[in-house]
């Protein structure tokens, strides 16, 4: 039994209490310190983030099963522009049609009508107000896929062409006060070989799937590569949801994406 001395009396205090009373504290104080380095890791990891330019995607599909080796699907995605300067910069709207040619093998196609904005720029004698510019975009897919147990391969190659027809936008000058005759920007039209490897696991206990992949663009040259970390739940056979972290080399930018499908 330890005796203290108070200025009140004396408090009669037992040392098996105290002691773990004391641990307690000191397991406390550890897991705070814990927590508050996790949030400084967490408040640095968004700084940097930021730092390099961050966007936001989403995407909501719908996919219709016509038989066991053919579906159709609509999509709609919204992206925002870096850090959000200047709000959302993209908007799409995809049909397609996917087949399975056998176990291992599935190919795609797709019309993509897309909306893009592009923010405005000096020239050497004028300011070109931002705008928003209508693009058509086909490709066309072969997908192969393997899997072990809960772990899955796939190697997607896709050939993709878009084309941005020319058009007239608002030009002022440099005062940003005098309105100028409209200046013309250009079509242009491009093709991408887009290939991904990628690689999946699934816990089937839980409704969750993951993945890693790379994905390499490339017109007459490497032109940039995504790297995407994700994970999909599937509520039941006809909701999943989906969400991901990507980031793009070139230019350098960290994307959060977060996705919505629907089957029936």
């Amino acid at each position: 039994m330890i005796i203290v001395r108070h200025s009140y009396g004396l408090i009669k205090c037992n040392h098996f209490v105290l002691f773990p009373t004391f641990i307690n504290f000191v397991l406390k104080i550890k897991l705070m310190k814990r927590i508050g380095l996790l949030l400084v890791f967490v408040g640095f990891f968004s700084a940097s983030l930021f730092a390099e330019g961050t966007a936001v995607w989403s995407l909501v599909s719908a996919t219709k099963k016509i038989n066991k080796n053919w579906n159709a699907y609509v999509e709609a995605e919204l992206r925002s522009h870096p850090n959000f300067t200047g709000g959302m910069g993209y908007f799409s709207f995809a049909v397609g049609t996917n087949y399975n040619i056998c176990q291992y093998l599935s190919a795609t196609a797709t019309y993509v009508l897309i909306d893009r904005n592009t923010n405005g720029k000096y020239t050497s004698d004028s300011y070109i107000t931002d705008y928003w510019g209508l693009s058509h975009r086909f490709h066309v897919s072969l997908t192969g896929k393997v899997k072990f147990g809960d772990f899955s391969v796939s190697l997607r190659e896709r050939w993709q062409y878009t084309y941005r027809p020319e058009r007239y936008v608002a030009q002022l000058e440099k005062d940003m006060l005098t309105l100028r005759e409209a200046a013309l920007v250009k079509g242009n039209a491009k093709h991408l070989l887009r290939s991904r490897l990628q690689l999946g696991y699934g816990i089937n206990s839980i409704n969750l799937s993951t993945y890693v992949s790379a994905e390499l663009f490339s017109s007459e040259k490497l032109d940039y590569v995504w790297y995407t970390v994700g994970a999909e739940y599937k509520i039941n056979s006809q909701h999943a949801l989906d969400l991901y972290y990507r980031y793009q080399d070139e230019p350098s930018l960290n994307i959060i994406g977060v996705g919505y499908k629907f089957k029936f």
